[in-house]
Order: structure tokens, then C-alpha cells, then sequence
């Protein structure tokens, strides 16, 4: 948050007859090439840098450089207020302190609370050095999506930079030379994207001509080879010998050094081992690290830039390396590039006393954010985003054959291509499961594969390689001469790869990296060709990548992404959510969970496996499901696909191999071909040969098939199911504070905003006594449709029983109707004892419920989570929560579906929770009977 006081002062400076880059910012916006965001950022680098003299942030906020807080405006003991306008840092850290937060109420409460009552009991020194990492030079991080450009912008801080440095070479503010770090992870992808620095314009934002001379000016070196040559007993570092052809170093101008921050570190950092053990070898690699190191130490008026900094932020040795050159008197600034301002994982928390402290989610050297949501539409593709229950070879057909349909005949204005790229798991996934499916359905719309496919992924392993023209094909991707439509990937383009053509990215499986990466992986495809405004891009993924879409969303984002394909984003509007969980006291359930666990006993070994085989009857195909929805989960539509085409060429032996794969080494090739006649029985009744190639039949569900012959090798087993009861607690909000969301006019937010702003208000101010007249006089004005606040004991007292955070969001008219009729405006004023929560959003609730129903053959079956619509509860003396109603309102239409779920309600979960009642009302009851039969149920269960 503490960009926002930064913002605040640099867009005063910036109209002030004081600021001396006026009529370049203007040249940059009138020149149109650079984007919002990258604008934004230049802005606010200049004001650091020109204004404040490349300090650290630390001492910024120290002085109070961004005060912006009228102390007189602000209700202050006369001594505080006097303590504040003598102490600027005091001051500074009063006003970030009570700067609003997403949650509506104060960043933070308890520290401005400890500044009001006793403001020289704090060392607002160390509070400020360690907020800002007690680095003692200038540490800014520029916070801007994939695809606004943070390659260009760099570019753009490298040549302002060289720009003021001829007209004052003896400055010390400007930077003479550069080295862009990647962090150690991400060597593959960034590095290869940071060489587009080198095709950078600079007329875009120097005029001509010190553009063109600037340009002439600039040396490249990508330090990328390997450090030394094999079996030498010398220590030659190539990179080290780049930077030492432009000897002498001391005179060194306009040198832009990329590099990965491996290249720096090399592993020789802080190493646990002595060097009197380490081999020759070890030694020669230490002796280089050491080299490059000390050398780059040494190049004057030294830029650092470090690409992905929430990756770096974490690598202690690369932090440990930059500090160290800062000492040198040669440095200028480190400056960072980031997608996310949040800090991933833990916050941040900085003691302000013994008893206060500050908890930050957020980065604080963050200098500029531009968030994601704003940049869809803008430079962004808006995305279409579908997720499917089905296995790899369903999701991959279904997104080529929906790519095809969509931009199989389009061609993007700069003579470009749409392309779609699939993220395989790993190389045998690729080339044996795949690479079949992609070349069998291009073909079939008339694609020739050796044309249109592409496979890549590195160096291969013993039985897999790519073509060596596969890298050449790769970087050329965005050439309008390149006819590849389908590209192939494993481990690559993840993070970092820059193809603007790309329209489409397949997540068919989750992998080991897929918790960190699908957020980057699924935005590959979101970069503009020509005018975002007007372009799409179709996303697929299986299930499990959409929950961890929706989970890195809100974390790096602090928002769910809502369905952009089908509406028009100006037709949208972002709705604030706020927390007031501390407001209704926390309220958290605790019920006991019923578990169903397996107990499995074997009964018999292997037995007349021929005669198990020859039982098996093939099983049909279960139609897939193909779910449209937003990034939060929320099911837009399902559609059933039609199968038909979806036959795969397979040979018996290849059959047999599947089977053998699938069983992961417990079912041998081998022992399978022991038994070659029933089994070859089975492929021929499930494959057809068309022109002497063998297909599977599309009608017969063949994973279930095969699954049927690998237990015809296992033993016969019996099962037992054993109950277990688990304690359970759950808080009615899980997220604090609560993203935003996105209202396209067809959802259902109460209250509304007036009201919510209202709410939160009083919640933030004690209320006055009033007395009924001008209570009166006040609702008057409100009728006639002004403004007044609201005072109203009663109604505070009501409000503080409800809505742990705000606005709710309803499914149906049926949901408010009932809240607003039934909870807000009838039991809560007459029972001061209740509290009532709306519980039906489950993206924001831990509070749900296994089901289980044994309507049938007497044992329980799993049915699904249930999430409870509302909850009516009540207290103990302690304020513990001891009673719950638990209330579900149902549509007609979906009674019935809900019907196993209800039956477990109102059984089995009560007699496991005799301190909880079900109540189930249905749509065909009137509002009146809704709300009498609820007043029965709380009064018989609730004794009141």
C-alpha cells in the first residue's frame, strides 16, 4: 500500500512547475508505443529518481517525503497532533496506518492506536529500515501484469538512464551500465525473452536524434555458455572474458549485461564445505564464481534489474550477492519486476512495540502496481475458459477441435498465425499419448502434421529427440512465415515466453509444477497481437488446474476472474467485498464429521485368469462433460460432446502396452501376453480396421475396459467400511479480506453499495446518541433520496449479528428474498440471542458438509459436499458457538438433486450434532409460510 502515498506525490510533482521532465512525459504519451502501465511506471522511476535522488525507501518515508495527511483534519489529542507535525516520520507511519484496506477498515488499526495514545514509544528508525528490508540503497519494484510489457519497460529505464548520463556523465543518479538478472529457476524461458531488450526502439520515449545515437551507443552481452571447457585445469570463464573485452572497466559506457542470476551464484555461495576438502575441480568452479562476481563488482554506475523479483525475493544468495555490490561505490539502484505485488507465503510482520506490529501481504518496496484485472481487455486478450471431467485424451480433443472451430481460418493482422500450445507432463506423455492425438485430428480437418505440429522440449532423453530445426521453429513462432498452428511442450514456455500469436494453452493433467504455475502457464496465451479489445483466447484445462487457477488468482491477484469470453467488459463492474468477521465476533462452527474408511481383507490369490477375461463384458462410453465457467468456478454451462469422431488408432500389442503402463509395474507385458487369446478376444470386439489401420471403437469406455483386465490378474478382496467421527471447525469466511468480484448486471449482490459503504462506515465510527426527533428528521431525507448517515441503536445491534463480510452474493431471488424478509427483517430484530449468516458462496466458506446415503443397499455412499445456505445460530455464555439451525432454500427444479444430501441432513448428520437442527424449504412455499416455518423451527429448537 505504501505505492499509493508515492502515487499520490509523484502526480503532484508531475503537475508542478517545479518538475523538469513535463515535455518528455509528454513526448512518451504523445508517441502512443508505450502501454498505461509502462507509462505509469516511467513516472513514478523519474520522480524517485530526479526528485528524491535515488534514495532508499526507508529514508524517504523517514523524512516524510509522502505525507500527504492534514494533521488538523484529524481527530488528535493536541498532544499527538503536535508530536506529529514536529516528527514527520511519525507522522508518515500514523498515515499509512490508517489507510483503508480491501477490508474497509485500517491497514493498520493498532499501530495508529499505539501512535494516538502514546507516540514517542515507538523507534520509528528500525520500524521503517526493517519495513523496507533495511537495505541502504535505492530498492524500487515495478508491479505490472504478463504482457504489459516489463521487458520494454527495462529497456526504457536503461536509455532514460543513458539519456541524462551524456548530458551529465559526472551524475552519480544515472546509470552508465546495466546487468538484468533472471532468478535461477526460470533460465529456460526468461533469459531467451530478455534478448528482445535489443530490439527496443528508443525513439519511443527519446526523441530523435539521441534515439539513433543512444542505439549505436549500446553493447549486448548474453552471458549464457558454459563456464569452462571440459578437462581443463584452468579457471577460463567466457562470460568473464565478454565483460573483459571492454577494458578499461573504469570508463565502461552503455554495457547491458543478461544474464540468469545462476550464472552470478553458481551454487559457490555460503558453502558448508571447507575449501582445503573441495577437489580441484570444486575449486576451479569457485575460483570463476569468485571471478565474475568481483568483477561485475567493479563496472561503474551499476543498474541492477531483476526479472521475476517474487522469485529472487526468496533467493537469499542472490540477495546476498546484490548487497554486497551495493557497498561498492560504483552502484546506482536495483530495481525489481514482478507480476504479483504479494508476498508468497508468509506476510511480512515488523514490530512496532513489544505489544504492536505490523502485518504486510503485500511487498513493500512495491513503487508502482498496475493489477491484473485492469490490463484484460486493455493489452490483454479477454479469455474463454472451459475445464472438463475427463482424462488427457478428452480434454486435448475436445480444446483442437474448439481451437479449429474458432480460429482454424483466421489470421491475425500482422500476418500472423493462431496457435495453440499443450503443456504435456513429460516426454513419453508427449510423444506416446500426445503427439498420436494431434497428428490423427489435424489430419482429419485437412492439416498436413508435418506442417502444422511442433514439438519441443530441450534436450530429449535416450529415446526421444526433437529435429535440431525445432528451435529455430520455436524462436519464429510470431513470424507471419511460420505455419505452425500446434505446438507441443514440456517444461517450456511456463513463465516468461513471448508469443503474441499464441491463442490457446491445453492443461490436460496437473503435474508436480502445476501448483506454482498455472496462473503463468494459463496466461501465455492473453498477450495482444494488434488490439486487445477485440481479441480472444481459448483456455483448457482439467478440473484440478481450474481450483488451482482460482487459488493463485486471489493470492497474487486479490481477485476471481470472471467470465470475460462472452461479455462486454465495460459492461461489467468490480464489486468490493470487505470482512467483518472481528464485527460478529469470528464466528466459527464446530460439528463432528462423518468419514467412511476402506478396510480391505483378501479373500482368494490370482485364479483362472482365461476364465476371468472371458467374463468380461466391454462397457459403454459415459458421455463427457465439458463445463464453461469463470476462474472462481462458478459453472456458466455444461455441454454433453458428441463422441463420434474421437476413434484412436491402436494396435493389439500397443493395447497390451497401455494395460502394462497403466498397472504402474504390477501387471508385466510379459505375464499379459501369457494370456494372449482372451485378450485378443476382447481388442476385437472393442477395435474396427478401416484401410488396415486398427481403431478402438468410440462407443466403448476403454479406460474402463482395460481397468477390468488388470483386475482379472489381481486377487479377489472383500471390502469392509468402517465409520470414523472427526471433530470439525469451520469459519463462515476463509479469505480475509474477501476478493473482489465482477457484477456483468446478472448477478445478485445485497446489499448494495450505498448501503455496504454505510455499514462499513459505522463500523468504523462510534455511534452518537441521537435523539428520536432527529432520527427522524434524518429517515425523512432518506425517502426523499439524500444522503444521511445512519444511527439507528437498534438497527447496529441487528447488523452485529449478521453478514461476516459484505456484500453477500446470492445464486437466486429465492436466497435474498428469504434473507431480507425472513432473517434481516424478522427473526434477528425479535431475538437479540441469534446471529444469522449466509453461508451459499462456497468460494469464500469453510463450512460445508460430507453427505452420505444408504437409501439403497443400506450402506453409505459418499454423495458430495455440502454447503449450507444459511445459518442461524446462537452462543453460550462464553461466546462459544452452542446451537445452529442450519437452513437450505431449494428451487423446484433442483429439489430433487439435493434429495440424498437432505436425507443425510436430517438423519444421520443430527444424530452425530444433536446441538444442530435441518430445515429445508422449498421455492413452491410462500414467503409468509417460509417465515412462519422458520419461526417455529428456532423457537422449538432454540427454546426462545
Amino acid at each position: 500500500m505504501f505505492y499509493k502515498l508515492i502515487e499520490t506525490k509523484r502526480n503532484q510533482w508531475i503537475n508542478s512547475a517545479e518538475c523538469p521532465v513535463k515535455e518528455l512525459i509528454r513526448y512518451i504519451e504523445q508517441k502512443g508505443k508505450m502501454r498505461d502501465a509502462q507509462i505509469e511506471s516511467i513516472k513514478t522511476y523519474l520522480f524517485l529518481k530526479l526528485k528524491y535522488k535515488n534514495q532508499a525507501l526507508w529514508q524517504l518515508f523517514y523524512n516524510g517525503c509522502f505525507n500527504n495527511l492534514n494533521l488538523d483534519d484529524v481527530p488528535l489529542r493536541s498532544e499527538t497532533r503536535r508530536y506529529l507535525q514536529e516528527h514527520p516520520e511519525a507522522a508518515a507511519l500514523y498515515e499509512y496506518a490508517i489507510m483503508p484496506d480491501d477490508n474497509g477498515g485500517m491497514i493498520a488499526a493498532k499501530v495508529a492506536a499505539e501512535i494516538e495514545s502514546n507516540p514517542r514509544n515507538i523507534d520509528y528508525l528500525t520500524v521503517f529500515r526493517k519495513i523496507f528490508y533495511d537495505v541502504d540503497y535505492a530498492d524500487y519494484l515495478f508491479s505490472i501484469p504478463m504482457g504489459a510489457g516489463k521487458t520494454y519497460l527495462m529497456a526504457a529505464f536503461i536509455y532514460i538512464n543513458l539519456y541524462f548520463s551524456i548530458n551529465e556523465p559526472q551524475n552519480p543518479l544515472f546509470a552508465h551500465n546495466f546487468i538484468v538478472l533472471a532468478p535461477s529457476g526460470l533460465k529456460s524461458s526468461i533469459v531467451p525473452s530478455l534478448k528482445d531488450i535489443r530490439n527496443f526502439d528508443p525513439s519511443w520515449v527519446i526523441p530523435e536524434p539521441s534515439a539513433s545515437q543512444l542505439k549505436r551507443l549500446i553493447k549486448f552481452e548474453i552471458l549464457e555458455e558454459s563456464s569452462t571447457s571440459k578437462g581443463s585445469t584452468q579457471a577460463h570463464n567466457p562470460n568473464v572474458q565478454k565483460i573483459n573485452l571492454y577494458q578499461p572497466i573504469d570508463d565502461l559506457f552503455g554495457l547491458v549485461a543478461i544474464t540468469n542470476a545462476e550464472k552470478v551464484i553458481l551454487d559457490r555461495i555460503d558453502h558448508d564445505t571447507q575449501p582445503r576438502l573441495w577437489s580441484r575441480e570444486e575449486l576451479l568452479k569457485d575460483e570463476m564464481a569468485n571471478e565474475l562476481r568481483n568483477l561485475i563488482g567493479t563496472i561503474p554506475n551499476l543498474c541492477i534489474m531483476i526479472d521475476e523479483v517474487h522469485h529472487a525475493s526468496e533467493e537469499q544468495q542472490l540477495r546476498k550477492v546484490v548487497n554486497d555490490w551495493t557497498k561498492k561505490s560504483t552502484f546506482n539502484s536495483c530495481i525489481g519486476f514482478s507480476g504479483t505485488p504479494n508476498i508468497m507465503g508468509r506476510p511480512d510482520r515488523i514490530k512496532v512495540t513489544s505489544d504492536v506490529e505490523i502485518s504486510n501481504r503485500q511487498l513493500s518496496n512495491v513503487v508502482t502496481y498496475y493489477p491484473l484485472l485492469s490490463a484484460i481487455g486493455n493489452f490483454l486478450k479477454t479469455p474463454i475458459v472451459r475445464h472438463a471431467n475427463d482424462s488427457l485424451e478428452g480434454i486435448i480433443d475436445n480444446a483442437l477441435r474448439e481451437f479449429i472451430e474458432i480460429y482454424g481460418r483466421q489470421t491475425y493482422n500482422d500476418g500472423t498465425l493462431p496457435k495453440l500450445a499443450i503443456f504435456s507432463p513429460d516426454i513419453v506423455t508427449l510423444e506416446e499419448s500426445t503427439y498420436p492425438i494431434v497428428r490423427n485430428i489435424v489430419t482429419k480437418y485437412g492439416y498436413n502434421p508435418d506442417d502444422v505440429i511442433l514439438k519441443y522440449y530441450g534436450t530429449g532423453n535416450k529415446k526421444y529427440h526433437i529435429p535440431p530445426e525445432s528451435k529455430l521453429k520455436f524462436s519464429a513462432l510470431d513470424m507471419p512465415t511460420s505455419k505452425i498452428r500446434f505446438i507441443l511442450l514440456v517444461q517450456i514456455g511456463k513463465e516468461g515466453w513471448n508469443c503474441r500469436s499464441l491463442a490457446s494453452v491445453v492443461l490436460p493433467v496437473k503435474t508436480k509444477s502445476s501448483q506454482n504455475r498455472v496462473l503463468q502457464t494459463s496466461c501465455r496465451c492473453l498477450r495482444e497481437v494488434t488490439d486487445a479489445s477485440g481479441e480472444t483466447a481459448l483456455i483448457w484445462m482439467n478440473n484440478e488446474n481450474a481450483k488451482i487457477l482460482n487459488q493463485q488468482l486471489v493470492a497474487e491477484q486479490n481477485i476471481t476472474l470472471q467470465e470475460f469470453g462472452s461479455k462486454n467488459k465495460s459492461a461489467s463492474r468490480v464489486i468490493n467485498r470487505f470482512s467483518r468477521m472481528e464485527k460478529v465476533g469470528n464466528p466459527c462452527i464446530s460439528f463432528i464429521q462423518l468419514n467412511l474408511k476402506t478396510d480391505i481383507t483378501e479373500i482368494t490369490g490370482k485364479s483362472d485368469i482365461d476364465c476371468r477375461l472371458r467374463d468380461i463384458e466391454p462397457s459403454q462410453s459415459v458421455d463427457s462433460i465439458v463445463y464453461t465457467a469463470n476462474f472462481a468456478g462458478k459453472t456458466i454451462r455444461a455441454d454433453i460432446l458428441d463422441n463420434s469422431s474421437k476413434e484412436i488408432p491402436c494396435s493389439f500389442f500397443k493395447w497390451i502396452n497401455i494395460i502394462a503402463k497403466e498397472s504402474l509395474g504390477t501387471l508385466p507385458i510379459s505375464e499379459l501376453l501369457n494370456h494372449k487369446s482372451p485378450l485378443a478376444d476382447i481388442f476385437s470386439r472393442i477395435s474396427v480396421v478401416r484401410d488396415n489401420i486398427t481403431y478402438l471403437k468410440y462407443e466403448f469406455d476403454h479406460p474402463a475396459i482395460r481397468s477390468m483386465v488388470r483386475k482379472a490378474f489381481s486377487s479377489i478382496r472383500s471390502f469392509s467400511i468402517r465409520e470414523e467421527f472427526v471433530p470439525t471447525s469451520a469459519s463462515l469466511l476463509n479469505i480475509v479480506p474477501p476478493p473482489p468480484a465482477l457484477n456483468d448486471g446478472n448477478q445478485i449482490f445485497y446489499p448494495d453499495d450505498k448501503e455496504v459503504e454505510d455499514i462499513i462506515q459505522r463500523d468504523n465510527t462510534p455511534a452518537p446518541d441521537i435523539d428520536l426527533e432527529i432520527q427522524q428528521a434524518l429517515e425523512l431525507l432518506r425517502k426523499k433520496g439524500f444522503y444521511a448517515p445512519k444511527y439507528n441503536a437498534d438497527e447496529n445491534r441487528v447488523l452485529n449479528r449478521t453478514y461476516q463480510y459484505l456484500p453477500y452474493h446470492f445464486d437466486s431471488k429465492l436466497e435474498q428474498n428469504y434473507f431480507v424478509k425472513t432473517i434481516l427483517n424478522g427473526i434477528l430484530p425479535g431475538n437479540p440471542s441469534l446471529e444469522a449468516y449466509f453461508n451459499g458462496d462456497d468460494t469464500l466458506t469453510d463450512f460445508c458438509v460430507k453427505c452420505y446415503d444408504n437409501e439403497y443397499d443400506g450402506q453409505y455412499k459418499y454423495v458430495g459436499l455440502y454447503y449450507p445456505d444459511f445459518v442461524i445460530l446462537q452462543r453460550d455464555d462464553t461466546g462459544k458457538i452452542s446451537r445452529a439451525v442450519i437452513v437450505e432454500t431449494k428451487g423446484t427444479g433442483f429439489a430433487q438433486a439435493f434429495e440424498a444430501k437432505r436425507r443425510y441432513m436430517e438423519t444421520r448428520f443430527k444424530e452425530l450434532n444433536d446441538n444442530f437442527e435441518f430445515l429445508f424449504l422449498s421455492e413452491s412455499l410462500s414467503d409468509e409460510q417460509r417465515s412462519e416455518t422458520t419461526l417455529k423451527t428456532i423457537k422449538n429448537f432454540f427454546k426462545i
